[in-house]
């Protein structure tokens, strides 16, 4: 997380608005005297981010951030997480009872991601990685605070480094990697178990299963030459069905006509025709010989 920009108005020891811009910034100090405000600076920060500050020793405890002479206090963060920008805002004003939180955002661009200070918590919780305890015992160490972390049991900092350290997630590869090895295991003996019947494989044995490999490949050629053939003789057995089966149709059409009345004395008479015929044409080629033989004489005149 880096802070951008950081805007206090009537947070604590700031009473008018104040904007620190640590956007050019890559190491700085805040120095001044005491009671300058160097502390509620980063106190903003944190205020800003999870609403709580730790000073207060209660993270419920909002009235104190508000400048005694102020009826509210705004604190707005602008920060960038992996070159993404985001922006927290937060409103205290005081109630009869104290004060509490009346406005509470988070915005990434013009999107809102939270609307209110628990959903702000929340989101901020799952973008940093990290709760209010954990940001302020490893990113923020208020004053005197680096003892207490170093003094913790060491379950407690053993856990806090696992997770800024993202460990968690090398310990459920190591946790896969031994699932995936027993189920690797448990595999590996039933195979063993089913090559401990079996001949052992020689070169002979392996001869053998390339020239039966050979056979199966000329099989597998004849069979398909076969089944082509098959195919083939399948599409002309249907060819010859369907013609046989327009024949047929056409046969019972043919044997449904009859033939009509005089039929007979029509060919009996087509025959003297055709005898008539023939008579006609032989006397008119004797016709045409007389004639020919005429008109080949020659008459002579003296």
């Amino acid at each position: 997380m880096r802070p951008r920009r950081l805007e206090l108005q009537g947070f604590a020891a700031f009473r008018e608005s104040v904007v620190i811009d640590f956007d050019e910034l890559d190491l700085f100090a805040l120095v001044g005297p005491t009671g300058a405000g160097k502390s509620t600076i980063i106190d903003g920060i944190i205020f800003a981010l999870y609403g709580s500050v730790v000073r207060y020793k209660s993270t419920n405890l909002v009235a104190p951030v508000i400048n005694q002479l102020s009826t509210e206090a705004k604190v707005r963060l602008d920060f960038a997480i992996a070159d993404v920008d985001y922006t927290a805002t937060r409103v205290v004003r005081r109630t009869a009872k104290g004060a509490s939180t009346k406005e509470a955002r988070l915005e990434q661009g013009e999107t809102v991601l939270a609307g209110n200070a628990r959903e702000l918590d929340t989101a901020v919780e799952e973008l940093l990685g990290l709760d209010f305890d954990q940001f302020t015992k490893t990113v923020v160490l208020p004053q005197g605070e680096f003892a207490r972390f170093l003094t913790e049991n060491a379950e407690s900092r053993q856990g806090l480094l696992r997770r800024l350290l993202a460990m968690e997630r090398f310990r459920a590869m190591g946790s896969r990697a031994r699932e995936r090895s027993k189920e690797a295991s448990v595999k590996a003996e039933a195979l063993e178990e089913q090559l401990g019947d079996r001949e052992p494989v020689t070169k002979e044995v392996v001869a053998n299963a390339r020239r039966r490999l050979d056979d199966l490949d000329a099989l597998e050629v004849d069979v398909s030459t076969a089944v082509a053939e098959r195919n083939k003789a399948q599409g002309l057995a249907r060819d010859a069905t369907n013609e046989l089966a327009q024949a047929e149709e056409t046969l019972v059409l043919l044997r449904a006509v009859k033939m009509p009345a005089g039929v007979s004395k029509l060919a009996d008479k087509m025959l003297k025709l055709e005898d008539a015929r023939s008579v006609a044409v032989e006397h008119a080629e004797a016709a045409r010989l007389a004639l020919q033989a005429a008109t080949s004489c020659q008459v002579y005149r003296f």
